[in-house]
């Protein structure tokens, strides 16, 4: 029997201001990024994906003091972020215009 190699990449959703303020989807956005870098410290095969760079964005404002950690777990492929927009879009509810304005932000940053 041939075997299978299962790859599971930790992540989270969040649905910003959906049904909180943005401030507390923040904070509790930023202690999970907070709990997977202090994994990836002792997990050195730890990987773990950013769903929407609007949080990696204000991370990175907010917490200055992790940005070389992230740029070099970025480097070293073991954060990603995906699918690469600012926001997670809701697919049902789209317009192609709010795609591309997505993804011409995120290239900003």
């Amino acid at each position: 029997m041939e075997k299978i190699k299962i790859f599971l990449i930790p992540h989270f959703h969040y649905d910003i201001i959906y049904q909180d303020t943005y401030e507390n989807y923040l904070e509790r956005s930023f202690n999970i990024i907070k709990k997977a870098i202090a994994i990836m410290k002792i997990e050195k095969k730890y990987k773990f994906l950013i769903e929407q760079t609007i949080l990696l964005e204000e991370f990175w404002k907010r917490e200055p003091q992790y940005r070389k950690e992230i740029f070099d777990l970025i480097k070293q492929n073991r954060i990603e972020v995906a699918p690469g927009f600012f926001v997670m879009p809701d697919m049902n509810l789209i317009s192609g215009e709010s795609l591309i304005r997505q993804i011409k932000s995120v290239k900003k940053f």
